[in-house]
């Protein structure tokens, strides 16, 4: 697989831990939305919700790319992706 292909993978992989990371971060942080996360009815009554009462209730969104702010792939070495 070519070294771009790999370095792509590895920017798919930041942004999906970022987001991840970050929602976690804020529902644990933040008692307001531990009632909507608490278990499975509480989590379907919040998708359930409309678009703009979910916003409400989640506060900003969260920007995927902000994980890729400081990327730069010249740091990042062949060998390090698994190549030769």
């Amino acid at each position: 697989m070519p070294k771009h292909t790999r370095l792509e993978l590895v920017k798919k992989e930041a942004v999906i831990e970022f987001v991840a990371r970050k929602a976690l971060a804020r529902i644990m942080g933040d008692p307001r939305l531990w009632p909507y996360f608490a278990n499975t009815a509480a989590l379907d009554q919040f998708w359930a919700s409309a678009e703009d009462e979910r916003r409400r209730i989640w506060g900003p969104a969260i920007d995927p790319l902000d994980a890729l702010k400081d990327f730069n792939p010249s740091y990042i070495q062949d060998n390090e992706l698994g190549g030769p």
